[in-house]
């Protein structure tokens, strides 16, 4: 079995969060943005890399949530830490 070295996997990285009471029209614009930085600056040479993980990789968490921040006009609110109590602990 041959192993690409060019692709690997990679865990998420919190962006930010939203309340409960958030409008549904903040967290949309918000997903457009994250999805046309993607668009605008994600590797398209190669088929292989053109995932969200490796642009986050070589332009970094900051610069992807400053690009986000500029694209929605205001400041996203920084993530809460998650505690993991235990196995059984859902997320969603």
């Amino acid at each position: 079995m041959v192993i690409d070295q060019d692709t690997y996997p990679r865990l998420a990285s919190p962006l930010c969060y939203f309340s409960r009471t958030e409008a549904v029209d903040t967290i949309l614009d918000t997903c457009v943005a994250i999805v046309t930085i993607e668009r605008d600056f994600g590797d398209r040479a190669n088929r292989r890399l053109v995932r969200m993980k490796y642009l986050i990789e070589r332009k970094g968490l900051d610069w992807f949530r400053n690009e986000v921040e500029t694209r929605v006009e205001r400041k996203l609110d920084r993530p809460r830490h998650l505690a993991w109590k235990n196995g059984k602990d859902y997320l969603g």
